[in-house]
């Protein structure tokens, strides 16, 4: 069940107020929303997710650094969001900590307004949340933005990798389309010409020329109509789920997403959440459905006093996470550091993998660039000669 519960519910001033409350079931909820002064409920649902805000990670990361900071220094809670607030310069942001100002103001608590604007994601929600229970907040929100300082590393990291390759490919793609489409329909006249048979290299050029500009239209129609219809595709379950296993077969990314569950999940129990609680959370880090259930089912074999260790190792999905690692981290218990260690393993693995790849993809986009562009200047250039050489 999601930690989410929207909610519509009267206040002691009769008015009726909407908004969301994060719990860990629909009891506590009402029990929340009772504390808050809203003295009926009138619709209280469990909500699938929380309409999510588009916000630069790295602006969230400096946020919650800030508010960690001010509360150290000794400044009240509400002081410290305000101040914080007035200082940023993400509009998206500003309008969060203004919304959590009024929500912590009138008695809610900072966990439940920030779970109100969208902004934050769940596995953080639930770190900090930890913290104000425990009267260590600032230590939780400095927790959280460590988490997200390593996310945006990473991710910044793979941009770097990937970014090289994905621009040698787009412009391989232009040139060879600005060939086709452009370059060789106008010698087509001078070939047409000619009264020497043309190579089967020439005709094969000047055949696939003709067909794009035919039917160019069309196959642009037809490939619009194809991403529209795989767009919305990939976001029904049946389309997800394929998705997340053509993707998750490549090693690389399977680290990737599991070194997020990792992390997220060294962060939860960092915090003081019990093992069992901070899976059901973490699993939100993940993003994936696939991952997800399997994530569910070492939850429930937690429940039936298994080891953790072992049920991780059952799952294939999870094959590529250290199980002996977790075992002696289990076993001594230092599971914290070592989902942590785990994760950074798995990241480092991922990151030197991708390099590789990427280093063997360069020169390859470049080649066949080369064979692409140099095939069609030699089917050009051969009948070219053979007019000249009868002409002479």
């Amino acid at each position: 069940m999601s930690p989410f519960f929207e909610y519509e519910a009267v206040s002691k001033a009769g008015s009726v107020e909407h908004g969301s409350v994060m719990a860990t079931d629909i009891v506590d909820a009402r029990l929340k929303l009772r504390r808050t002064g809203l003295t009926s409920v009138l619709n209280l649902e469990p909500a699938e997710t929380i309409v999510r805000r588009r916000v630069s990670r790295s602006r969230l990361q400096e946020t919650l650094t800030s508010l960690s900071v001010l509360l150290k220094g000794g400044l009240p809670l509400l002081a410290a969001i305000q101040a914080v607030s007035s200082r940023s310069r993400s509009a998206a942001i500003r309008s969060a900590l203004l919304s959590m100002s009024g929500a912590v103001e009138s008695g809610q608590s900072l966990t439940d307004a920030a779970a109100a604007t969208g902004v934050f994601p769940p596995h953080l929600l639930a770190g900090i949340r930890v913290g104000e229970e425990s009267g260590r907040l600032a230590e939780s929100l400095t927790r959280a933005a460590e988490s997200l300082a390593r996310e945006n590393a990473f991710r910044r990291r793979m941009e770097g990798i990937l970014m090289y390759p994905l621009i040698v490919f787009t412009f391989s793609m232009f040139v060879i389309g600005f060939l086709i489409t452009f370059v060789v329909p106008q010698l087509t006249d001078i070939f047409e010409g000619s009264t020497r048979p043309l190579p089967l290299l020439t005709r094969g050029l000047l055949a696939v020329s003709s067909f794009v500009q035919s039917a160019g239209p069309w196959l642009a129609a037809a490939l619009g109509m194809i991403l529209v219809f795989g767009f919305f595709y990939l976001k029904t379950e049946k389309g997800t789920r394929l998705k997340e296993r053509a993707l998750y077969r490549i090693a690389s990314l399977r680290k990737i997403a599991l070194s997020r569950w990792l992390a997220a999940l060294s962060t939860l129990l960092d915090s003081g959440l019990d093992l069992v609680k901070a899976l059901g959370v973490s699993k939100d880090a993940v993003g994936s459905r696939e991952i997800g259930e399997d994530i569910e089912y070492v939850r429930e074999g937690l429940r039936h006093g298994r080891s953790f260790s072992v049920l991780v190792g059952e799952r294939p999905m999870f094959d590529v996470i250290p199980t002996e690692l977790l075992a002696a981290g289990e076993s001594g218990g230092q599971l914290r550091m070592v989902c942590a260690a785990a994760a950074t393993a798995l990241e480092e693995e991922a990151a030197q993998e991708l390099e590789r790849f990427a280093v063997i993809l360069e020169p390859a986009l470049i080649l066949c660039l080369g064979l692409f562009a140099g095939g069609i200047v030699v089917s050009i250039l051969i009948p070219i000669v053979d007019m000249s050489r009868s002409i002479q």
